[in-house]
């Protein structure tokens, strides 16, 4: 054996750093089972806790689910929401674009569709909170719907690539409807959205601001004949509020806004300036439509890759997008308040391992529902859908003065082999809360069992006395 000569543990503290850091960790609580056969694109958050799930899929832990199933709170499958076949997509289809949750739990989907579960619908359908199609609702359009709001009345405001309702009525990229669908002809949108240039104009958000007070994006220069560049304030009753982008706005598509409680619009797109100042993909406007000129947006996004994004309480963003240098993958990234990427708060390990984010919520509890074409988020079984904690630990730096000390596998399955050269050594496991789940003395070569343990990140600890061999996270993956 060789000599080895221990630090004590208080020199150690003076030459090694640490820092508090926020680990995103799984929520072991929230497990799905086999999950969907395909890609989840969206997700909606329902008050009860329950979770709509969208996608690609046809089965979902090997029972037959075509595009849709609800989750309960738990990321078990609830068996009393069935949309039977799902809908009839177009040739070429988007399928369904968008979902937006009424306040009596019924949900309004718009796309590219020709009918729901063996019914004619085309581009709009609402299903009771079962999943069944409300007869009582009749609307058409022809052409995509991409946007769908609803107001304090219960009228539905609907935009999209369309110019007429139920083949009849005109109505440029954005209308109201009734609660029963029926077209509110009071709303005085005019002519609607419209470009100068031969380009199809539409609409891809709409948000609610102060009351029923209306934001709306996506692709036009002219509201109703006025200018306003991609982006325009309505009030309530559909007319446009000038004042907001004074007769300008983005030089580009706007393809994603969220509304802070103060109406504080974060608007992501592929443009690249805001009433001719330059900003890159991102900006933030007060709610008086200004640009505010700190928050400078992260600008290693990829032109016109976000597909997913939601805003935190703090006014920092989670946004999935391609990020250089991988064009491959739609990532996970958070942005803080100003705009910059926040790894030190946002730590992902090796994330999603190759795969991709498409939707992003964030709970009333904070904690995060992110889906997509994934199988493992750090090392660790999921598949297609995820729940994850944001939890703020003390970082440990991986590499101390360790004697030869060495632990392996990690990510680890069902046991980790330890080998250290310090006599009288011990091992101790914590959560990333701090809370202890195992504790034991070393040998030279030591095999510890840890398939008792269920899976997720924990920190451990070496020590001899009081002095500290080595520290570092350990993943556990069965």
């Amino acid at each position: 054996m060789k000599k080895v000569i221990l630090i004590p543990v208080f020199i150690l503290l003076i030459i090694t750093k640490y820092a508090a850091q926020v680990v995103v960790d799984i929520d072991p609580t929230f497990t799905t089972g086999i999950g969907a056969n395909g890609d989840i694109l969206k997700t909606v958050l329902q008050p009860d806790g329950k979770i709509i799930v969208y996608g690609n899929f046809t089965t979902y832990n090997n029972l037959p689910y075509t595009n849709f199933v609800r989750l309960n709170a738990d990321g078990s499958l609830d068996a009393t929401f069935n949309c039977g076949s799902s809908f009839s997509p177009q040739t070429n289809s988007y399928g369904v674009i968008v979902i937006t949750l009424q306040a009596d739990g019924k949900l309004l989907l718009g796309g590219y569709f020709t009918g729901f579960n063996g019914v004619a619908c085309k581009n709009i359908v609402r299903l009771n909170s079962n999943g069944s199609i409300d007869n009582s609702f009749n609307a058409s359009f022809n052409e995509r719907v991409c946007a769908i709001a609803t107001q304090s009345t219960g009228k539905i405001i609907v935009g999209g690539f369309f110019t007429n309702y139920n083949a009849t009525d005109s109505c440029g990229k954005i209308a109201r409807l009734f609660v029963n669908g029926n077209l509110d002809l009071t709303f005085q949108s005019g002519t609607g959205c419209q470009l100068t240039n031969t380009n199809t104009p539409y609409v891809l958000n709409i948000n609610k601001t102060f009351g029923d007070t209306l934001l709306i994006s996506g692709v036009f220069s002219k509201y109703n004949g006025k200018i306003s560049k991609a982006i325009a304030k309505l009030y309530p009753n559909g007319k446009l509020d000038s004042t907001y982008t004074n007769f300008d706005g983005f030089n580009q598509q706007v393809s994603k806004i969220m509304v802070n409680q103060y109406g504080e619009a974060f608007c992501l797109g592929n443009f690249t300036t805001y009433k001719s100042k330059t900003v890159a993909y991102g900006a933030k406007l007060n709610r008086f439509g200004n640009l505010d000129t700190n928050y400078i947006f992260c600008g290693l996004f990829y032109s016109n890759t976000i597909v997913a994004a939601a805003l935190k309480l703090n006014n920092e963003l989670l946004v999935c997008g391609k990020i250089y240098p991988d064009f491959n993958n739609y990532k996970l990234t958070k942005l803080d308040a100003s705009g910059s990427i926040d790894s030190l708060n946002f730590k992902t390990g090796n994330g999603f391992n190759g795969g991709s984010v498409y939707a992003i919520n964030i709970q009333p509890n904070g904690k995060i529902i992110a889906a997509g074409n994934f199988n493992t988020y750090r090392g660790i079984n999921c598949n297609k859908i995820v729940r994850l904690n944001e939890i703020s630990v003390v970082g440990i730096k991986q590499h101390y003065i360790n004697y030869n000390t060495k632990v392996y596998p990690n990510p680890a399955n069902t046991e980790v082999i330890i080998t250290t050269e310090v006599e009288g050594a011990s091992i101790t496991i914590y959560t990333i809360i701090g809370e202890i789940v195992l504790q034991m003395p070393l040998t030279s070569t030591t095999v510890l069992k840890v398939d008792e343990l269920k899976a997720g990140t924990y920190l451990y600890k070496i020590v001899k006395d009081k002095t500290l061999i080595k520290a570092d996270k350990l993943i556990i993956n069965h």
